[in-house]
């Protein structure tokens, strides 16, 4: 048995977290100015065809993000007040979305159900499960086990042209996306802050039971690693990722959630923490203000949503724009963040 130590900082989770943010970023830059399931550049370009085919290993990234940020939540037994201050992001996230889709449409026609309104509900379950005790982290974790199982019959189950379908079950027709539907995938942010509270509360200790566990399950892994590599890039990616068979994505995934836990072993972070590479990593605004890095980044890509025909006229400007984002976005972050300060340190004096 590995008894597993507090440590300042999170830094194998950080890099997960900036690998994920590198593939999202990928597929929202052709999402948002193509808006096609392929990249019409490939042939005159060349920085981001090499980076399409790294995001294309990792299409799950947007899972990723959602289950370290509720796993750090429940590891940090976040309550509800301090997670209010996330409500905000959501919002404004989900008015630029809807803003950026109107074309000559009413606010309520171009409003779809997208990750920002699902994080606030994820939330909102944050409130009910908090107010339980800790064993009931164990029968909230088995519940969402439950959902994903129960997944392929709920989903041909038959809401209508509704709203509801939408909602709960992400359907692909009628011109939605499908994203992010409540059912099964609202069980994976609660099942990871359960985790999170859960090893906080027991002392963090690695069972050899569970390494036993985590050997046979990481055998699935090769099994089923590359078979999402053909995702689409554009508005078919959601439809394409939340319905897939079971067997594949978890055969993927797993390798995520068990980095997640390799993230609490005391020698593997002190590790990390030797290095200095990894260190100025986890000082990046990505890694400590990823919301409002995020919430920049779509602001940024609504703006480019109609420069489409010029970066096909100029496909070198598209590479420099693709490779300027992500460091222009730590830019801002970091200046709005000195803003935020002097304006706090004048208000005291």
């Amino acid at each position: 048995m590995i008894e597993i130590k507090k440590t300042p900082h999170y830094h194998l989770l950080n890099i997960i977290k900036l690998v994920s943010v590198i593939a999202i970023t990928v597929f929202h830059v052709n999402e948002f100015i193509f808006f096609e399931d392929f990249f019409p550049l490939t042939e005159r370009t060349f920085i981001y065809p090499t980076f399409l085919k790294f995001a294309h290993l990792f299409p799950f990234s947007g899972h990723s993000i959602v289950s370290i940020v509720f796993f750090i939540w429940g590891f940090k037994q976040t309550t509800f007040s301090s997670l209010k201050k996330v409500l905000p992001i959501l919002f404004i996230g989900q008015l630029l979305i809807t803003l950026s889709f109107l074309e000559g449409r009413s606010f309520l026609e171009a409003w779809e159900w997208d990750i920002y309104c699902y994080l606030f509900v994820a939330i909102l379950c944050l409130k009910l499960i908090q107010n339980f005790s800790q064993k009931f982290f164990k029968l909230t974790m088995l519940v969402c086990v439950a959902l994903f199982v129960l997944s392929p019959w709920v989903q041909a189950s038959y809401f209508g042209n509704s709203i509801f379908s939408e909602i709960f079950i992400g359907r692909c027709s009628w011109g939605k996306t499908g994203a992010w539907p409540l059912f099964p995938w609202i069980g994976l942010p609660l099942f990871c802050y359960s985790a999170g509270q859960l090893l906080k509360e027991r002392g963090r200790l690695f069972h050899f039971n569970e390494m036993i566990f985590w050997f046979f399950a990481l055998i699935w892994t090769p099994v089923t690693w590359g078979k999402l590599y053909q995702a689409p890039i554009g508005p078919q990616f959601y439809c394409y990722m939340f319905n897939q068979a079971e067997f594949i994505f978890w055969g993927n995934f797993l390798i995520v959630l068990f980095m997640m836990r390799l993230s609490l072993v005391e020698r593997i972070q002190v590790k990390l923490d030797q290095m200095k590479f990894v260190r100025w990593l986890s000082q990046l605004h990505w890694s400590r203000h990823l919301g409002l890095c995020y919430l920049s980044e779509i602001l940024i890509l609504c703006l480019l949503s109609n420069a489409g025909p010029f970066f096909q006229q100029y496909p070198i400007a598209f590479d420099l724009m693709f490779l300027a984002l992500l460091p222009l976005i730590e830019g801002v972050v970091a200046s709005l963040i000195k803003v935020r300060k002097r304006v706090f340190l004048g208000q005291k004096n």
